[in-house]
């Protein structure tokens, strides 16, 4: 079992295009060619084609190709670079035997630097010691770089006045939180026993037909996950950053089955539970057969030429 992921027709066999592109989602067709021999093909989506006129593809082709030129241009230095530093150069003469860069900073997981936002050099800085050998290292978008550790300095808190404006917004914001959530527990018990939000002097809003996957326009992502948690007529209070939010449930409908959102999720529910149990009959039957016939299959070999194909395609 290969996933193709998604494909265009010129990507498949010629035997297989029609019959791969003639059908529909879910459908098995085959068999018919593939790179590996005969094989049956089930179709798990149809995308739509889109079509890019060549002057709104422009800019993203020249950056394309330029990163690509970019790349070729590292790719050269690649084995000069790793070959002065076995020979013992330091970062200072990497940067004036070749194009690479010197750069100092004071390295911290909160750093801003350009390069500290790589979490690749991150990874580097937070595992390398001082006096350890700097080793040439790749980034996401295929740049290098080397680095070394000059000194690692204790925590130590940050100086008052350069912090004292975050400090203070900290404080007003749990202040205001934490007023705002003790007041809105106030109303929301007063709720409880009978009073209206009228009465309150609070203008509800009120949203109905609402599913777990739904969405309330404006509201704090917690909304819909503590209205499914409620019980009908019940009344609760929780904090939303430096807001508060009190929440009524008026009342529960029973699901419509026969809805389109219900069928789509039912049966991909349906599927996925199927594909399940035919994998552990499968595994069963598998073990069965090696149990019986007295032999033995190296797993991980077979994970990785599964791999090699996935890749490959």
């Amino acid at each position: 079992d290969v996933d193709l992921g998604d494909v265009a027709r010129a990507e498949l066999e010629t035997g297989a295009q029609d019959a791969v592109f003639d059908a529909d989602t879910g459908d098995v067709v085959g068999p018919a060619p593939s790179e590996f021999g005969p094989a049956l093909y089930r179709v798990n989506a149809v995308l739509a084609a889109q079509v890019t006129s060549f002057e709104d593809a422009r800019d993203d082709l020249v950056a394309e190709y330029q990163r690509d030129r970019a790349a070729r241009l590292i790719e050269t230095q690649l084995q000069p670079i790793e070959d002065l530093l076995a020979g013992g150069a330091t970062i200072e003469e990497l940067a004036d035997e070749t194009d690479m860069q010197l750069g100092t900073l004071d390295w911290t997981q909160q750093s801003e630097d350009p390069i500290a936002a790589y979490p690749e050099f991150g990874a580097r800085a937070a595992s390398t010691e001082p006096g350890d050998f700097p080793e040439l290292a790749e980034l996401s978008d295929g740049g290098i770089f080397a680095l070394r550790v000059d000194e690692v300095r204790p925590p130590q808190p940050e100086p008052f006045d350069d912090v004292t404006d975050e400090v203070a917004a900290a404080w007003r914001s749990a202040e205001t939180g934490t007023r705002l959530l003790a007041q809105a527990e106030e109303a929301a018990a007063q709720l409880g026993e009978g009073r209206t939000f009228a009465a309150l002097q609070l203008t509800p809003q009120t949203e109905t037909g609402l599913i777990r996957r739904g969405f309330v326009d404006g509201a704090p992502r917690d909304l819909l996950v503590t209205a499914f948690e409620m019980a009908q007529g019940e009344v609760r209070a929780f904090a939303a950053g430096e807001e508060a939010v009190i929440l009524r449930l008026d009342s529960i409908n029973a699901p419509d089955m026969a809805s389109e959102d219900s069928t789509q999720l039912l049966g991909t529910v349906t599927d996925q539970v199927s594909g399940g149990i035919a994998q552990d009959l499968f595994q069963a039957l598998a073990n069965d057969a090696q149990a019986r016939a007295g032999i033995s299959l190296d797993q991980q070999a077979i994970t990785a030429v599964h791999t090699q194909f996935a890749g490959g395609l």
